[in-house]
């Protein structure tokens, strides 16, 4: 089977407590595959098929859903001090079991910092989840692996489930992803961007035909914005180009109308594509440009100014194009086809994609993140009320340091803790006036 690149081919994980999955318990839970073997792809790439099939027919799925994109738009935080570990979406596991003294057996510090190893050996490389057998709290999550022939007997991979074209669990993801509360703008010049990504119904704003100094206006009616920059005739050749002022001016205007915290405060993220096409339909290095332009006009200087969180997004395969757009200040950057070959289990070439999954992970991780620490807040404030003592280290507990994260997550973050400082001190003024 080939990959046809117009369709959106989503990989998930098998990660979740599944009873029983009839074609796994044929093999065992654990399936091993010699990865010398070149047309091993093609078997895996069936039993994969096969999972996705399963899930989506069991609903089994929806485990997988809640684990790796949690729906926290609408969730009370309260209730998180109520959950077993097992309910916690995976970017919260830190946090749960250093929040739960009776999920600590034995010493606490080494459980913590096991955990902890665990999840970096688990996210080492976005989108592709490993694990070795010293990692014994994720695997026990994780019970349908696979192991290849010539690698070392106690390293596994996760199985994976392929939704080919099954926009039915794309579309639940991306509604898990976006909401009220998001401005999610895409800037990328591949024609059939919007069904390759599975991102379904986006208002789409091009180049005017008549006037190529200008976009076209269109009504802007949800939350969800793909810019074209570049405008292709029928034959599929460039009629005008990138220009770089007109995409930069086009951007800022839609985060000032619908973005901007004075608004309605949206959080913009923004998916910008890192090479684009010229007259001469060679691709450029402009991606980077526009992310520094950005960073520029919205750099969170002032303290309620909002700055977007931008992910950067390539087809291209050499580490400078990632480079230069990590030292523009975006937040991550995302391939969207991560591997030349198709051997496994590393590949992302033309057997096994997982540009998809990889962009959904991160935009969830970061977005998810960003939900639980505003709804963090307003509960700090109502716990404040009533005990001005209360306290939890919330930030060590999901990041290393403020100072070692994105552009975004720093003046995020300090802002974040400006904001539960000052509570806390209003709780400690108003509890000594009454005294």
């Amino acid at each position: 089977m080939t990959t046809d690149q117009k369709k959106a081919i989503l990989r998930l994980p098998l990660i979740g407590r599944f009873e029983r999955i009839d074609i796994l318990d044929t093999v065992g839970k654990i399936v091993e595959l010699d990865s010398h073997d070149k047309e091993v792809h093609k078997v895996l790439q069936n039993f994969e098929l096969a999972l996705g099939d399963y899930l989506l027919d069991s609903g089994e799925y929806q485990k997988i859903l809640d684990l790796l994109f949690p729906n926290l738009e609408k969730a009370d935080v309260k209730e998180l001090f109520n959950w077993s570990i097992s309910d916690f979406p995976l970017f919260l596991w830190g946090f749960a079991k250093s929040s739960s003294e009776s999920n600590f057996p034995g010493n606490k510090k080494n459980e913590k910092e096991r955990l902890s190893s665990g999840w970096s050996a688990l996210m080492l490389e976005l989108g592709e989840f490993k694990l070795d057998e010293q990692f014994k709290e994720l695997k026990n999550e994780i019970n349908y692996l696979m192991q290849y022939f010539c690698g070392k007997r106690n390293e596994y991979s996760v199985l994976y489930a392929m939704f080919e074209d099954n926009m039915e669990i794309i579309n639940k993801i991306w509604e898990r992803i976006l909401g009220d509360d998001i401005c999610l703008i895409f800037i990328d010049d591949e024609v059939d961007f919007d069904k390759r990504w599975g991102i379904g119904h986006v208002n789409k704003i091009e180049r005017d035909k008549s006037d190529f100094k200008k976009f076209k206006t269109s009504p802007t009616e949800n939350n969800k914005i793909w810019i074209n920059p570049v405008l292709k005739d029928k034959d599929e050749k460039v009629k005008f180009g990138y220009n770089r002022d007109l995409t930069r001016d086009k951007v800022i205007e839609i985060i000032n109308q619908k973005c901007a915290e004075k608004t309605g405060g949206k959080l913009p993220v923004l998916i910008i594509d890192l090479l684009y096409l010229d007259e001469e339909c060679i691709n450029k290095i402009e991606g980077d440009n526009l992310i520094r332009d950005l960073r520029k006009e919205f750099p969170g200087g002032h303290e309620r100014e909002m700055t977007p969180l931008i992910v950067g997004f390539t087809g291209g395969k050499s580490p400078f194009v990632i480079n230069s757009a990590v030292k523009a200040g975006a937040d991550i950057v995302i391939m969207k086809e991560r591997g030349e070959t198709i051997e496994i289990p590393n590949a992302h070439g033309s057997g096994n994609p997982g540009g998809l999954f990889d962009l959904l992970w991160a935009l969830s991780q970061n977005i998810s993140r960003w939900r639980f620490l505003e709804k963090y807040k307003k509960f700090a404030e109502n716990e404040f009320k009533t005990d001005k003592h209360f306290y939890r280290p919330v930030l060590e507990r999901l990041f290393l340091s403020i100072e070692n994260e994105s552009p975004f997550w720093r003046k995020y973050l300090s802002d974040w803790q400006r904001d539960i400082e000052n509570l806390r001190l209003q709780a400690i003024l108003k509890s000594n006036s009454h005294e």
